[in-house]
């Protein structure tokens, strides 16, 4: 797997967060900058550096299309890389989120093969 270590352009834009993987990941799958996507996050009600609460979901339901939730043990993110060599994603796994683009993960460190996916959104 193909990873490329970023934080999505938050200390460039002057943040300092932590507990934003949500923020990155529709950030750098979207293509709409950190500080725009913060502020839209912001406006849902997350709090700095306070982990995201499920009100992210609907939003990218919205704004990407359908979500594809799998069952538990069906798709890894090794699998699901495999399966989608081209597009933009967000992958939600165990208390985490990251972005997936034309196979590369996108996050600030680097995810195991075998983590359960369990669900995705496309950006089109």
């Amino acid at each position: 797997m193909r990873h490329n270590i970023t934080d999505g352009g938050m200390k460039a834009a002057g943040f300092n967060e932590y507990n934003d993987c949500v923020v990155r990941a529709l950030s750098l799958a979207s293509g709409i900058s950190y500080p725009a996507m913060h502020k839209e996050m912001a406006e849902l009600g997350r709090k700095n550096r306070c982990r995201t609460k499920s009100f992210w979901t609907d939003w990218a339901d919205e704004w990407c299309g359908p979500r594809v939730n799998y069952e538990k043990g069906k798709m890894t993110v090794l699998k699901f890389i495999q399966l989608n060599p081209k597009g933009r994603f967000v992958i939600r796994i165990r208390g985490h989120a990251f972005a997936v683009i034309d196979g590369v993960i996108h996050d600030t460190w680097e995810q195991r093969p075998g983590s359960w996916v369990i669900s995705s959104w496309e950006f089109e």
